[in-house]
């Protein structure tokens, strides 16, 4: 079975909302990548020198809940990042940093113990109101400003390793871009999963609406922000329901075919 995939642009909501109409997710700009021996570090946080690592060294604490790396950087366009990271997970047990951005409350990033005991390029995520294994937001996004920004990679379980670190442009902070994957049209099972699909676009529109009208009675510049990075997270829930679905009927296609 063949995917055919689209951008769903919503330029009637970006209008009324005072967005631009672009297109695309597409940034020319290059990641931010930041060494972690580079930082500023407060013990027992300290640098583990290897040959085998970036830079020859990667950070780590020795203890529960104590230690901090901190760095600055500075970005030009202002718009939606995450952060990909280069980390080691010793264990189920020694998988995990406290990490704040700016004046922001910290949160958990919780390394993929899937991937223990050797490097692995990591999406930042937020623990939140998640699990270790299942984090609320996967990557975690977040709106930065023009200007010098300031990261902390905070000790909380001794042992969790952090190579390197990139801030990386997702959007504009005027987009509102959707990318999902057409469903077969054909089928019965493919009339289903069209269904469920305009059905997730409704409510991506119930939602936008309701910003809207938040955003006349509120003031625009305090909640401008907060509705950029929601509805980053709410399009990339989006496209997880489109794989559902999508696995969904692929499975149905295999059992008609043994039928």
């Amino acid at each position: 079975m063949t995917k055919k995939s689209f951008i769903f642009t919503l330029i009637p909501l970006a209008v009324l909302m005072g967005w631009s109409s672009q297109e695309s997710l597409a940034s020319s700009q290059v990641p931010i990548r930041i060494e972690a021996e580079s930082g500023q570090l407060t013990s027992p946080m300290e640098v583990i020198y290897h040959d085998n690592v970036s830079g020859d060294g990667y950070i780590m604490t020795k203890s529960d809940k104590r230690g901090k790396a901190t760095y600055q950087f500075h970005i030009d366009e202002a718009g939606v990042y995450k952060i990909t990271a280069q980390a080691y997970a010793a264990s189920i047990q020694k998988n995990s940093f406290y990490v704040k951005i700016n004046d922001k409350p910290r949160f958990v990033w919780d390394v993929d113990e899937q991937h223990k005991d050797f490097w692995y390029q990591d999406n930042v995520n937020n623990r939140a109101t998640g699990k270790p294994e299942k984090p609320e937001f996967d990557p975690y996004f977040f709106v930065l400003t023009p200007g010098e920004h300031t990261i902390s990679f905070e000790g909380r379980e001794a042992g969790t390793r952090l190579d390197y670190f990139q801030v990386e442009f997702v959007k504009p902070l005027e987009t509102a871009v959707v990318e999902i994957t057409e469903p077969p049209a054909s089928s019965v099972r493919g009339i289903f999963v069209n269904l469920i699909t305009w059905m997730g676009l409704g409510i991506l529109g119930c939602v936008a609406f309701f910003m809207i009208q938040k955003r006349k009675n509120v003031n625009v510049a305090q909640v401008g922000d907060d509705v950029d990075v929601r509805l980053t997270h709410f399009e990339h829930r989006v496209n997880d329901l489109q794989d559902i679905l999508l696995s969904i009927d692929e499975r149905l296609d295999r059992r008609l075919k043994r039928t």
